[in-house]
């Protein structure tokens, strides 16, 4: 395997789709019909997908590029989203939060948007989200274990099935409203839509949207999460985005355009985050045939891997690297820039389909939760706390302690510790939508 770094070197192997081929290396190994291993995501995702996996997908990919390419459509949906997941949020100061259950939860309700084309309240949606966190809680005990065998087994299948079951519940229910035509004005945009237009089986769709649920899920929670810590240590920087969001909320459509969707100190944020806690970690392309690369002779079939954190940490382009800094200039994610190397979701033909909608998710997210709220830093709650004279629930804190001492053993970052913040509630604001007026 041979890794490169430079960012002109990292370019032309992302964009060429002549010389390097799309490979999950020895992940492919460790998968069955049923289930594809990734060492990229926490979780495997569904074989029958063909949106998903290292074989040609592009044809699926150019298929539902309506859908990914939706974000300024589906804008007023992800706000009444949010708006209705912050509503089960604290209502007074809490003092210390672990942000990842909530936010998991917040970004599944706005990855069901895209599915559906608008906020539905689903009994279905709510057993498919409680058999997915079941599932993300197996394999987080899974692959925490040291050494753990990568090869899928029966226990991995069975998880994954019951996601798959409570999945085609939701399918079902999506499918009939798109026939009865109550799925609103983004029916044809929304995947649901786009998927039955072009005739998948009801398996399939099935398949890419759990697939979907986990990819667009897993690493916007953790960008989310990682850049409201950081915010919450830096009070200046927190009190500077929400004036530029609720002044621009406040503004014209325009300005509410720019916020999201052009240059907003939201945007940098976003942007240095995506640097910061990239949610692709390692991209791997192979060979197709005898190549060179910066003066090497790299023989056909030889896997070349990127690894993002190593790119986004290049001191010959990111000055002062480690730092959270949103003033920095050039994190353009349009096109690989090769004077910097900023490539968050990977680059070219092969990269994440879904970039744009994901971008406009972590923008959105942290847009409400910093106008809601004022966060204060947190360190991670240490499980024992005090004395004790029963001894069994000494020994229940000596187990949460060591439990939160664990981490995931391969190539993703996932806050297996919890992420804690103290929130204090803003005074409430009035915000126009291109739909409504509502009150955040």
């Amino acid at each position: 395997m041979v890794y490169v770094r430079n960012p002109s070197t990292v370019k032309h192997v992302l964009m060429s789709e002549t010389k390097f081929d799309k490979t999950f290396a020895d992940a492919n190994n460790n998968s069955s019909s049923y289930l594809q291993y990734f060492k990229n995501l926490v979780q495997p995702l569904l074989a029958s997908a063909d949106l998903f996996g290292s074989g040609d997908n592009s044809s699926r990919r150019q298929n539902l590029k309506k859908t990914f390419s939706a974000s300024p459509d589906l804008l007023p949906a992800f706000q009444r989203a949010v708006h209705r997941s912050l509503t089960s949020w604290p209502q007074k100061i809490t003092k210390e939060i672990d942000l990842v259950p909530i936010m998991h939860h917040l970004v599944f309700n706005l990855v069901m948007v895209i599915m559906a084309g608008d906020d539905f309240m689903l009994e279905e949606s709510d057993h498919l989200f409680e058999a997915c966190s079941s599932c993300l809680s197996y394999y987080q005990k899974r692959y925490s274990t040291p050494l753990f065998d990568e090869q899928i087994n029966k226990e991995d299948e069975f998880w994954m099935k019951k996601v798959e079951v409570a999945g085609m519940e939701v399918t079902k229910v999506l499918q009939k409203m798109y026939r009865n035509q109550t799925l609103g004005e983004l029916a044809e945009t929304s995947m649901i839509g786009v998927m039955q237009h072009f005739g998948m089986s009801d398996a399939e769709m099935n398949a890419t949207m759990i697939n979907a649920l986990f990819a667009a899920c897993e690493a916007p929670v953790h960008i989310l999460v990682s850049s409201l810590i950081e915010l919450s240590q830096r009070p200046d920087m927190q009190e500077e985005l929400n004036m530029n969001v609720s002044t621009m909320e406040n503004g014209t459509e325009d300005d509410m355009d720019e916020l999201y969707f052009g240059e907003s100190f939201l945007n940098n944020i976003t942007m240095e985050s995506l640097r910061s806690f990239a949610p692709v970690t390692l991209v791997q392309r192979c060979a197709i045939h005898d190549t060179m690369l910066e003066g090497y002779n790299v023989p056909a079939e030889t896997v070349i891997g990127v690894c993002v954190a190593s790119v986004h940490s290049n001191e010959n382009y990111f000055p002062n690297s480690t730092s959270f800094n949103p003033y920095r200039q050039g994190l353009d994610m349009v096109v690989l820039n090769t004077g910097s190397g900023f490539m968050p979701f990977s680059s070219g033909p092969r990269g994440c389909p879904g970039r744009y909608l994901a971008s406009t998710i972590l923008k959105l997210g942290l847009a409400r939760v910093v106008t809601k709220y004022k966060l204060t830093s947190r360190p991670n709650v240490v499980a024992v706390r005090g004395g004790s004279n029963n001894d069994e629930e000494k020994e229940e804190k000596k187990k949460e302690k060591e439990d939160r001492k664990k981490f995931i053993h391969k190539f993703v970052e996932w806050p297996m510790n919890g992420a804690f913040v103290g929130l204090a509630p803003r005074s409430p604001r009035v915000v126009a939508t291109s739909n409504a007026t509502s009150k955040l």
